[in-house]
């Protein structure tokens, strides 16, 4: 049947309509805008088979059409002819240069030995030349054919021609069907075989234009165009069911869509909120639910002894963006280590030589602690430091702060690979900073860690929570990551302002909401659109 129109008031009645008359497997070719509304052109997977199968009818047909085909050749007896003839030339003597054949040994016939001989450079005679067909029907005995048997060669010539037309009307037959449906994938390989037998058949003869297939280059702008559309298709889908299924969650429980706002302007992203959302209880009141989504959180958050850790001893690693409290952080656990293990187990190193006065200020704290700091310039310079304290239970390393985007980066992770292997790494995060932020630092010090040792970041360190008007994103990249915090930080003092994770603290400080102007404040409008990528599950164990 071939592409279809289907014309609706809207997308989504315009899929209902192509759902209902081509299946749920129809393939979506192109959307506009029409004055009746919106138009959609689809096909059914059939009539793509379909046009498979007629192009590889096409193909054998020109296969069979071909003069010089086995079968073709076998009927008309030709080709035990030009087999006779290739023999005969075979045997024949080698043919002499130009230049030492007589003028009239070229003549097949004396008695035109008054004609012209035709120059070497002018046409020569090609026995699968189109161009020269009809001259060799009208007998031309001034063309020097390269063989005696004239029948033979003037049979050649008009099956030639023959086999020209049959495979133009081929190649236009073919273009029109592969015009007609622009999305059939056609592989290259199937183009060449659909093109190879007119190559054959007329050497001489220009080729008909081959179609291309528009799914051959993701860069073709027909690609680019097509994709373009079903991206606004799926936009426009998505932004109405959400709507939809937004507008039908207000009217039957309007305290879960408060809910959902809250998380919202809370902090949390749109897929932590959707998940929180689609576990809540139906018939419970304002409170009870956003007691119940404090729970969720809180048993979303993971937090681990720092201490049973570092009794274990070894080296760990603090790794982290410009400015979120390495250095400080590394204090404070150098102090809270000494006090417990004795400051002859306690070892601290820095990588930190880009900054001028970088490594100041950890000297200064090593100096009240009682501990010396020990720079290092390069992976063999921290192992041979590393081997030095290898009697230290605890050995610190403070990092430079670098940025995520910074190729540094990079190299700090393989110092650190190179260097001691067995280092733990430590990311310290600033509560301060925003979602998306979190997101790039996670992302990119975990694909650092992975390309060095294939491992994967697992222990993070909050800090500057008193600092921080949400603790939402933080807590949201946590999550997400799957990381667990070991400690979390609340101030300047060393080592008093760092202490233990409190999951009730953090679930708490994340959901708390503080009050700012409208400006900062989502509304019940922008909220499915924020959702429209995450209410699959959610819809889904609605409608169950």
């Amino acid at each position: 049947m071939g592409p279809q129109k289907f014309i609706a008031a809207n997308t989504a009645d315009a899929l209902k309509l192509i759902r209902t008359e081509l299946g749920s497997d129809a393939m979506v070719l192109s959307t506009k805008d029409t004055d009746q509304g919106v138009e959609i052109i689809a096909i059914t997977s059939q009539d793509l088979a379909n046009l498979s199968t007629r192009s590889e009818s096409l193909d054998a047909l020109s296969s069979e059409a071909s003069p010089f085909s086995e079968r073709s050749m076998a009927q008309s007896g030709l080709s035990d002819k030009f087999e006779n003839a290739i023999a005969r030339r075979a045997q024949a003597p080698a043919p002499k240069p130009y230049g030492e054949i007589p003028a009239g040994s070229l003549r097949r016939n004396p008695a035109r030995a008054g004609r012209s001989v035709r120059a070497p450079g002018a046409e020569a005679f090609l026995p699968t030349s189109f161009n020269n067909a009809e001259r060799i029907q009208r007998s031309d005995s001034s063309v020097i054919n390269p063989s005696n048997n004239d029948a033979i060669f003037n049979a050649s010539a008009a099956a030639n021609a023959k086999a020209a037309q049959d495979v133009a009307a081929l190649n236009a037959a073919r273009v029109s069907a592969l015009n007609a449906a622009q999305a059939h994938r056609i592989s290259e390989a199937g183009l060449q075989k659909a093109n190879a037998p007119a190559a054959a058949a007329a050497p001489a003869v220009p080729a008909a234009p081959a179609v291309s297939n528009i799914f051959e280059s993701g860069s073709s702008p027909k690609v680019e165009k097509l994709l373009s559309e079903i991206s606004e298709v799926k936009y426009l889908l998505q932004s109405h069911v959400a709507g939809n299924f937004w507008g039908n969650i207000q009217q039957e429980n309007t305290h879960v869509t408060e809910i959902v706002k809250h998380l919202l302007n809370s902090g949390f992203s749109p897929k932590l909120c959707a998940e929180i959302a689609r576990n809540l209880p139906q018939d419970l009141s304002l409170p009870a639910l956003l007691k119940n989504a404090r729970e969720q959180v809180k048993c979303m958050i993971k937090t681990s002894h720092a201490f049973d850790i570092f009794d274990r001893g070894g080296v760990f690693a603090f790794i982290g963006p410009t400015g979120v409290g390495k250095t400080t952080t590394v204090a404070k656990i150098a102090a809270r280590c000494v006090l417990r293990y004795g400051r002859n187990q306690v070892a601290l190193l820095t990588t930190d030589t880009y900054r001028i006065g970088a490594q100041e200020q950890l000297k200064t704290f090593a100096k009240i602690l009682g501990l010396s700091v020990t720079a290092v310039r390069d992976s063999e310079d921290l192992a041979a430091k590393i081997k030095d304290f290898s009697n230290r239970k605890i050995v610190l390393l403070d990092t430079a702060g670098v940025s995520q985007r910074d190729t540094l980066m990079v190299e700090q992770s393989q110092l650190l690979e190179h260097g001691s292997n067995k280092a733990r790494r430590i990311l310290v995060m600033s509560s301060t900073t925003d979602l998306r932020t979190q997101e790039e630092v996670i992302s990119l010090h975990n694909q650092a860690m992975q390309n060095a040792n294939g491992e994967k970041l697992d222990s993070v360190i909050i800090t500057k929570i008193d600092e921080a008007a949400h603790l939402a994103p933080v807590i949201d990249s946590v999550i997400r990551h799957d990381l667990s915090v070991m400690f979390v930080s609340n101030g300047q003092r060393v080592p008093e302002d760092l202490s233990q994770p409190d999951i009730n603290y953090l679930s708490h400080r994340a959901m708390a909401m503080r009050a700012f102007s409208e400006t900062f404040s989502i509304t019940d409008e922008q909220v499915p659109a924020l959702l429209s990528d995450h209410l699959g599950d959610w819809i889904r164990k609605v409608n169950q």
